[in-house]
């Protein structure tokens, strides 16, 4: 089931399957700026990172002496959400906890997500509640991929990025076959006016995994310079960058915890940057897309 939401310069989608946009339609453009799920590149356009982002080493985490096996991503985003109350404005999704999820993540939990349209601004805020009696391990994040804009031919910039308020990042790379962040080796990116070029190569070894709060807000340019749209990310401890080497789409994901590190098998509850909620207790997040002018 799908949903639909308008503003004077927006009109959105979401879809029930994973409570995930799969639109963001600029009017005044005449443009789609959410990747279209192009399964030769990649079949998604905006999931919902849930209850892991990233992948556990190993694809399993362990609770006191039990493990259970994992997937990359958590299981909400091929999950059917059921629509949710929600204001004048905005278009509402929920998942609940099922006999099913329990059997690998045995906790359970209400994980709401709402979408909300002014004008030219898109906010996405999620909320998970404890609805249990055991405290509740998780990490949650999003994962929109927006169309590249139009560039010259010949090129091997992609686009730039913006980041209003850094003068330089710092960031991490995966190992490949685990999926889980290398901690020992740091990359610098260097930003001259708080930009950057992303280059056609520069997704060869997956995601860049930017750590310590560092980005709070970032800017989609044009290779050549020209504003896009905006994402303000603030209070968000991880951030990821990512796309398919040569596909036409870059993903910009605000992260409350992320994939382990090489390595871990510790109790999931003692991994670093994981929120444990306390029975009865709820945990809520939102960050926001600006479309420009």
């Amino acid at each position: 089931m799908k949903q639909y939401l308008e503003s004077e310069r927006l009109k959105i989608t979401v879809d029930s399957h994973g409570g995930e946009l799969c639109s963001l339609y600029d009017k005044a453009r005449d443009k789609e700026l959410l990747w279209q799920a192009d399964p030769a590149y990649w079949k998604r356009h905006a999931p919902i990172l849930f209850p892991n982002v990233g992948r556990h080493f190993g694809d399993s985490y362990r609770i006191g002496e039990k493990s259970y096996p994992s997937h990359q991503h958590g299981f909400a985003r091929d999950m059917e959400f059921l629509p949710s109350p929600s204001p004048q404005g905005a278009i509402g999704f929920y998942l609940d906890s099922t006999p099913e999820t329990r059997k690998d993540y045995p906790f359970d939990f209400r994980l709401i997500t709402l979408y909300k349209l002014e004008k030219n601004v898109l906010t996405i805020t999620w909320r998970v509640d404890n609805t249990g009696t055991e405290e509740l391990p998780f990490t949650i994040g999003g994962h929109p991929a927006f169309n590249l804009p139009e560039r010259k031919e010949g090129t091997d910039i992609l686009c730039k990025l913006s980041f209003p308020e850094s003068d330089g990042l710092s960031y991490h790379l995966l190992d490949k076959a685990s999926g889980t962040v290398i901690l020992d080796k740091v990359y610098m990116m260097p930003l001259e006016d708080h930009k950057t070029d992303i280059h056609k190569d520069q997704f060869d070894n997956d995601a860049l995994v930017f750590d310590g709060g560092q980005i709070t807000s970032v800017q989609l340019l044009s290779a050549e310079g020209e504003p896009v749209l905006g994402m303000k990310a603030e209070g968000f401890p991880n951030f990821g960058i990512w796309s398919v080497p040569g596909a036409p789409f870059i993903c910009l994901e605000p992260w409350e915890g992320r994939t382990d590190n090489y390595g871990y098998n510790g109790d999931l509850r003692d991994k670093k940057g994981i929120t444990v909620l306390s029975p009865g207790r709820s945990f809520e997040k939102s960050y926001s897309i600006e479309v420009f002018d």
